[in-house]
């Protein structure tokens, strides 16, 4: 669904004019550039996203206390206060994700914005499909997170068990399995999604953290050192198969451990 959100220039607070899902996610833009806030308006509204937009640190604090965001796109340099000095209060505000921006691209104030809390930086002058797409990104990686947190219950399959608490695996005949942690992390994404295709982008981000790309053979390696030691046991040899330009899907049965 797209919403379209006209920004009040008298204010600079986003005036809601049409609003076609409360499911779609919210974003909101906190930045005193009122041709950039705009221009970002119109493409996250364009796919899919509710937008809200303020022009000050007081007014951003104003729409997250009372709008439950999913992200925040927060411009360092505000005319009340410095975004980085804001992070803290929103994380005590709302659980949404935070791309911070900046026009200055150092190493030393990338470090600082996610040292403070961001979930990423992006320096000025940016292309907004690069913004939209990290946005995007952040919001898949708390999807990955939320969706594990909790389930620490033992899964078995084949024989074999995997304990997320102790994060240890026995094979079929009790023993343990020697796994490097990726190895492990990559094992416990597949039986927890056992049947489901999962792309290369969600296992990187699952096992990673970071996005997939074509030229990058990691994941693919991994997935060929977890083959080989799965393999060892006849049952198990075939478990992980490969969706042409998808990427992998664990096909044994798996069962939480009684």
């Amino acid at each position: 669904m797209v919403v379209k959100i006209g920004l009040d220039t008298e204010s600079g607070m986003a005036d809601r004019h049409t609003l076609e899902s409360d499911l779609a996610p919210l974003v909101v833009i906190i930045d005193d550039d009122l041709v950039l806030s705009k221009k970002l308006n119109a493409v996250f509204s364009q796919n899919g996203f509710q937008v809200l937009c303020a022009l000050t640190a007081e007014q951003g604090m104003a729409i997250l206390t009372t709008k439950d965001a999913d992200v925040v796109v927060l411009d360092v340099m505000l005319p009340d206060r410095l975004g980085y000095e804001m992070i803290g209060d929103i994380r005590k505000t709302c659980d949404a994700a935070i791309v911070v921006l900046s026009e200055r691209g150092e190493v030393e104030d990338r470090i600082t914005g996610l040292d403070k809390g961001a979930d990423d930086y992006v320096a000025k002058p940016f292309d907004s499909r690069e913004l939209l797409a990290r946005v995007m990104a952040v919001m898949r990686r708390g999807h990955i997170q939320e969706n594990q947190a909790g389930t620490d219950v033992a899964l078995c399959f084949a024989g074999w068990c995997i304990n997320p608490t102790a994060r240890s695996v026995t094979n079929g005949d009790g023993h343990k399995v020697k796994l490097t942690s990726k190895e492990f992390d990559l094992l416990l994404a597949f039986v927890r999604n056992a049947g489901t295709s999962l792309t290369r982008n969600w296992l990187q981000f699952a096992v990673n953290q970071r996005d997939w790309h074509p030229d990058d053979r990691s994941l693919d390696n991994l997935v060929a050192r977890l083959r080989r030691k799965l393999g060892a046991d006849p049952e198990l040899g075939d478990a992980i198969v490969s969706e042409r330009n998808v990427g992998y899907r664990f096909v044994t049965a798996v069962t939480p451990k009684i």
